[in-house]
């Protein structure tokens, strides 16, 4: 079984979210400044903002893929639900295990 991170790239001008994940978080954030990264819109705003205006971090390891993908959709869904509150990603996470316990 491999560890999977979920991780968060955060746009500090704007605070635009993007949220992956990867078992290599560090070579993934190298590849996502690439300009021939498959994700353009994130490499627009790279370029846009400069890179130095992104926060890259890992939120939480996974056991494994399947799992990772799960917490993944979910921290999308939950950040787009609450975008008008200030919410931390741990926190939403904390919620996550709390919830897949029942």
């Amino acid at each position: 079984m491999v560890a999977v991170a979920v991780y968060s790239i955060t746009n500090t001008v704007n605070d635009k979210r993007y949220i992956g994940i990867s078992v290599n978080p560090a070579l993934r954030w190298k590849r996502h400044q690439n300009t021939s990264s498959k994700n353009k819109k994130l490499v627009n705003a790279i370029n846009k903002y400069g890179k130095e205006a992104f926060c890259f971090s890992v939120v939480c390891w996974c056991q494994d893929r399947e799992y990772a993908n799960y917490v993944e959709k979910k921290l999308i869904e939950r950040s787009e639900e609450h975008t008008s509150e200030l919410q931390s990603l741990a926190y939403l996470v904390c919620r996550l295990l709390l919830e897949k316990k029942k």
